[in-house]
């Protein structure tokens, strides 16, 4: 439309073509490099861009033609024109994301305006807009709103956020972190970690502007605090959480995927800067049980973009850079002192567990987060672009202060580097293509606590449930770098959308651990602890340094066939391969010539797998109404590179020594029957394959008007080959049982007051100590039911919120963290079958999740808007156990998960204090049934406020106030003790009787109750915005 509302036409449009009006013709190179000016047939949307397509009504429904359809970006001057076809409909692709707005005007009929249209990656905007007849001249204008009378095709289950959502979501400084959690179906592991679907968050995948990122993250922890450091919310355009990639492009993943799209350069300059402080945690003295610092945390980022050459080269430039932290409360952390360590009130039964555990602390990190993007029109309409993302994360926590007693949740020092490049071509009017190629370095390195003066290594004392010391297989160096390539072609005929690519990884893995020689010593008692007397056990090993390879290949071919304008069909098929150096595994001849069973298998580093994937949408009506999809697949993913890595070093050069201390040997004991020692061994079982998940998502969604929306989804994914882990050395025949129902491998002794098993006397070979076969028979099947509604317009209130009901089962016990953990009660090297209860109720079971998020603008000549956001989920299940020495020192290490960890109880009748436990906790109530997971902890609330407010302004500029007040309910995570009882070693011991050992047995009144709190603590932020 022109300056007076005249319109200016070209002499003879191609209906449905698109074209460029006279007064615009001096930016048409630069609409052709963003995509706007394209393939008239080709209307394809891809990983990184969106699709629009309409249809334009008459009052009366029908169809109307010869209507001029203008297309203008949110903020920018671009501009497209095209003309409907005759049956009023017009479609247009590759368009980059953002916030669209359509004009849609014929001679004679009432011009109509529909603003806030969103272009998302891999989707497409559908419009149906109504002229009303008008005699000239025409002085007025419909305006609507893109939630009245639009809707949008989506690649399967997924929740997008745009850029203004983004920086409208409460920011507690932890990055991508803060955006999952808004996600109905995740729920945080940690206030440091994420996973979904009932998946552990490493299977939880990572793509930028189409072309996939893999952070480094320790296989035994997972995602941490500064997974996604480089990628920062306000330096991205959109973020988009897909439960199912239903798209080809996507290869390798099992469970979810999180898309980030980076801001583009406009045609226009544009500053954003925003800076200020926060302060967390605060009011934290009463729940962790000591007086920790608040700590101040400063945040600053700035956000540059414009043309560098008008129509031709355009850039955009940001930095991030501020603190994060974590609250360490009692368990993790260690007080000085040799034999002070413990206090001296932890045997105090009228003190809380909390005050009992040790001080709390808080842990700071100075992080930078940076990124830049080139976009430049090389010829015609090709475009290339370059983008590189830096994040930088180190430790700045004060020097004195004990380090972690337990092992962190994220690497101390972190570094990720991305360089990449996309070159989008147009060879024909149907045809288009695009090459994506990048480069990714990504390192973490681990710290830990050394012993402090007076103790050997990390030390337990069971009464209680305390520990000092890091784990020592965590500390160390990982450093993960990959080249990728990914070309994608698109071909467009008649009403199908053909798209096929490959994708090529040269990924590449170096881990350095200095093993050393390390001690756990476990004392029953603090009495004991202060006598000498417990079980030690002791590893000496080589430093490992690793390095190896591992290739990938993905081809993948699919079809969109719309066979009307209301029905869609997507089918398509990926085929992936990766290839694993398994014949560099270093055999084990000893091994074979005992069991026959070789360490080496050379033919298993090649794999291939088929991937096929459907989905269907029906949007009857194109504009607001009703909307279902269905989509369906098979996905698989790849060897975890920890696996590959303890395959290769866990060869036998690592030798364990278990051994009784001081009195806990018994009298009369023959020389050297107080301990036992062996080599460990890796090996790989057979048919061992990476995950492959199995899906079926539908969604139903209805809009309601006055852009109102309301849609129910629901979700099931059947998870296998996960890897689980067994102890090929146990000993095939049992000692006992005990009065719990539990195994007992091995000769149970007494000595002192320690109750354990004589070492060497659970083992089949005194040759070696464990040796662990790593098998992938494990399996997750999830299912969850959504509700979801929103409401959004040019009314001055915004609200979202989601339900999710959900249930996820698996043979898992103790795979929380997703790393293979030995299975309780598991076979060994025998030929018993595995216990009915190992498949139950997994340990990331959340069956209630509740996200709720609105604005409200409460005066808008100021800016004045308030926020809220609100989240809610289920507490974390866990199972009541016996804490002992019989299945090890470290409850946590593998030996105990294997033998006590996460096995269910037969809880028995009469153990004095039993009935006084069970008023509290109905979930230990003798004759309850035998089952993983019967026990929850708390449901977690979550409330978060925020407060917008302009307080200076001008033409073109604007500066505002934002204040954030996060976790006001101070709730999250917590560890609860496990121990419904304790092996008393001041008790009586007798023998085995029909297969029975009763073990002297005492409740622990402390079941259930936090041994550390993993909430951040309340926190507040308070800074400037300014846009100019």
């Amino acid at each position: 439309m022109g300056p007076a509302g005249q319109t200016q036409r070209p002499s003879h449009p191609t209906p449905g073509q698109a074209h460029v009006r006279t007064p615009f013709r001096r930016v048409a190179p630069l609409l052709l490099m963003m995509g706007l000016v394209g393939t008239p047939s080709l209307h394809a949307q891809t990983a990184t861009t969106g699709a629009l397509s309409g249809v334009i009504v008459g009052v009366d429904g029908v169809p109307l033609d010869g209507v001029e359809v203008a297309l203008l970006r949110d903020g920018d001057r671009e501009e497209r024109v095209l003309t409907a076809s005759r049956d009023g409909r017009f479609r247009v692709g590759f368009l980059p994301p953002g916030g669209y707005v359509v004009v849609a005007e014929r001679f004679g009929f009432v011009p109509v305006r529909v603003s806030a249209v969103p272009i998302r990656s891999g989707r497409e905007a559908l419009v149906r807009i109504e002229l009303r007849e008008s005699p000239p001249p025409v002085t007025d204008t419909d305006r609507y709103t893109f939630t009245q009378v639009g809707s949008e095709r989506t690649r399967g289950s997924a929740r997008s956020l745009d850029r203004n959502e983004l920086l409208a979501l409460p920011q507690s400084g932890r990055g991508l972190t803060d955006v999952l959690t808004g996600w109905s179906r995740g729920v945080p592991e940690t206030p440091a970690g994420f996973q979904a679907v009932g998946l552990p968050g490493h299977l939880t995948a990572v793509s930028v502007d189409g072309l996939r990122f893999e952070p480094a993250a320790h296989p035994r922890l997972g995602p941490g605090l500064v997974h996604l450091g480089a990628l920062s919310p306000s330096l991205l355009s959109e973020v988009e959480l897909a439960a199912q990639d239903v798209d080809g492009e996507g290869g390798g993943v099992v469970g979810p995927r999180i898309r980030a799209g980076t801001v583009r350069g406009g045609d226009h300059f544009e500053i954003r800067a925003r800076g200020g402080a926060g302060i967390a945690p605060m009011d934290a003295e009463g729940r962790l049980g000591g007086s920790p610092d608040a700590a101040t945390l400063p945040f600053a980022s700035v956000l540059l973009r414009g043309p560098v050459i008008q129509d031709t080269l355009h850039l955009a430039a940001g930095i991030e850079v501020g603190e994060a932290v974590r609250v360490q409360s009692p368990l993790a952390a260690s007080s000085g002192g040799p034999r002070g360590l413990f206090l001296s009130g932890i045997g105090d039964p009228d003190r809380p567990a909390e005050s009992r555990l040790g001080p709390t602390r808080v842990d700071t990190w100075r992080t930078i987060s940076g990124f830049t993007r080139l976009d430049w029109r090389v010829r015609g309409d090709n475009t290339l672009t370059f983008r590189t993302h830096v994040g930088l994360a180190r430790d700045a926590s004060p020097a004195g202060r004990p380090l972690p007693a337990l092992a962190p949740r994220e690497g101390l020092e972190a570094t990720d580097l991305i360089v990449a490049a996309t070159y989008t071509a147009f060879p024909g009017d149907r045809s288009a293509l695009e090459i994506r190629t990048g480069y990714e370095v990504s390192e973490r390195e681990f710290g830990g606590a050394e012993a402090p003066p007076g103790l050997p290594g990390r030390t337990w004392i069971h009464e209680g449930g305390i520990v000092a010391g890091t784990d020592p297989v965590i500390p160390g160096r990982i450093r993960q770098s990959a080249f990728r390539v990914a070309p994608t072609l698109h071909v467009a005929g008649g009403r199908h959308q053909f798209k096929m690519g490959a994708s090529l990884a040269a990924r590449s893995v170096e881990e350095a651990r200095a093993l050393g020689a390390w001690e756990s010593v476990g004392h029953p008692s603090l009495a004991a602890f202060n006598r000498g007397e417990g079980i030690a056990v002791s590893v000496d090993g080589p430093r490992r340094d690793l390095s190896f390879s591992r290739p990938a290949l993905g081809l993948f071919v699919q079809d969109r066939w719309s066979p009307t304008d209301d029905l869609s069909l997507t089918v398509g098929v990926r085929a992936d391969g990766e290839s694993l150096p398994f014949d560099d595994i270093l055999p084990s001849e000893s091994w074979t010539a005992l069991t026959g069973i070789p360490r080496e298998r050379p033919d298993e580093g090649a794999r291939g797998r088929i991937s096929p994937r459907v989905q269907v949408e029906w949007t009857p009506g194109t504009g607001p109404g009703w909307r279902l999809q269905g989509a369906a697949g098979i996905y698989h993913g790849e060897v975890h590179p920890g696996i590959v890595a303890e395959l290769l070093a866990d060869s036998g050069a690592v030798r364990v020594e278990r051994r009784l201390l001081g009195a806990a040997v018994p009298d009369g004991a023959a020389d050297g029957a107080h301990r036992a020692g062996g080599r460990t061994l890796s090996i790989l079982g057979p048919r061992f394959d990476a995950p492959r998940t199995q899906a079926v998502d539908l969604e139903v969604g209805r809009a309601l008007g006055t852009g109102t929306s309301v849609e129910v989804g629901f979700g099931l994914r059947r998870t296998d080959f996960l890897p689980r882990r067994r102890d090929l050395n146990r000993a095939p025949t049992r000692f006992a049982r005990d009065q719990a129902g539990r195994e007992l491998f091995g000769e149970v002794q007494r000595g002192g007051t320690t109750v354990a098993i004589r070492p060497g006397s659970d083992r089949r070979f005194e040759e070696f100590d464990a040796v662990w076969a790593l098998e992938s028979d494990g399996h997750s099947t999830w299912w969850g039911l959504t509700a979801a509604v929103r409401h959004e317009g040019e009314g001055p209130l915004e609200l979202f919120a989601a339900y999710t009901f959900s249930e996820t089962r698996d043979n898992l016990p103790m795979g929380g963290s997703g790393w293979p953990e030995a299975v309780p009660g598991r076979p060994g090297g025998g030929s018993e079958a595995e216990p009915a209860w190992v498949e139950g109720r997994s340990d990331r079971d959340i069956p209630h999740r509740l996200v709720a998020r609105g604005r409200f603008e409460v005066v808008e000549r100021l800016g004045l808007r308030v926020g809220a956001a609100y989240g809610f989920h289920s507490g974390l299940p866990f199972t009541p156990t016996v804490r002992d020495f019989l299945h090890g020192v470290d409850p946590l290490g593998p030996a105990g998960i294997a033998g006590a960890g996460g096995r269910p109880l037969e809880i028995p009748t009469g153990v004095p204090g039993l009935d006084q436990v069970a008023s509290q906790w109905s979930c230990v109530a003798p004759g309850g049934p035998v089952e993983r997971n019967r026990c929850r902890t708390e449901d977690i609330h979550d409330l978060a406020l925020t407060l917008e407010m302009r307080v200076l302004g001008g033409p073109g500029w604007a500066l505002s106030l934002r204040a954030e007040a996060l976790n006001l309910l101070d709730q999250g995570p917590v560890i609860p003790d496990p121990a419904l009882f304790i092996v008393d070693g001041e008790g009586t011991l007798g023998a085995p009787s029909g297969g029975v050992l009763e073990l002297p047995l005492r409740v622990n009144p402390d079941f259930g109750r936090p041994l550390a709190h993993l909430s951040p603590g309340r926190g507040l932020r308070v800074g400037f915005d300014l846009r100019y």
